[in-house]
């Protein structure tokens, strides 16, 4: 999902992020990343930069891709 550009609006504009969740991506059992998502989960902050996106607003496509994604992690959770 986050490497697909079509994830993530071309334009818009953000305010103020305020952080809602995040992952922790690691390899190997090392941190290799982060991603703060915020602002009702529409927009993410990647640490290291995203070169996939350009925006950090997410596109419609986006916002329902990542809902299916959290409403799994919920599922795999309860």
């Amino acid at each position: 999902m986050v490497t697909d550009t079509a994830h993530f609006s071309a334009g818009g504009e953000y305010g103020t992020f305020q952080l809602d969740a995040g992952f922790l991506i690691e390899e190997k059992r090392q941190l290799v990343g982060t991603i703060n998502v915020g602002c009702g989960y529409n927009q993410w902050l990647f640490a290291p930069k995203n070169a996939s996106v350009a925006q950090r607003s997410l596109s419609a496509k986006g916002f329902d891709k990542m809902t299916e994604l959290l409403d799994a992690l919920n599922a795999t959770a309860s």
